[in-house]
């Protein structure tokens, strides 16, 4: 792989779990720049379409989706 991303973060690979909901650093081997994208906690990475397996992923930012939050999530009494 030709980009290299922070020290310290944890790559993934095609294949791989997310584990965390956040925003994920794409880091592909040479075709394109790093660029961010969304994962849901539990969704498969995918491959690239140009550089298949040579493509990995770190997190950015640990976000919740609307579903996991707390407040957010489960029926409510003050919808009626």
């Amino acid at each position: 792989m030709a980009a290299r991303p922070a020290r310290g973060k944890t790559l993934y690979a095609p294949g791989d779990f997310a584990p965390v909901t956040g925003i994920y650093a794409v880091v592909h081997s040479e075709h394109r720049p790093e660029h961010r994208v969304v994962a849901i906690r539990g969704e498969h990475f995918p491959p690239c379409r140009k550089c298949g397996g040579d493509v990995r992923f770190y997190v950015i930012e640990r976000v919740s989706h609307m579903t996991h939050d707390m407040d957010l999530a489960g029926p409510s009494s003050t919808i009626g």
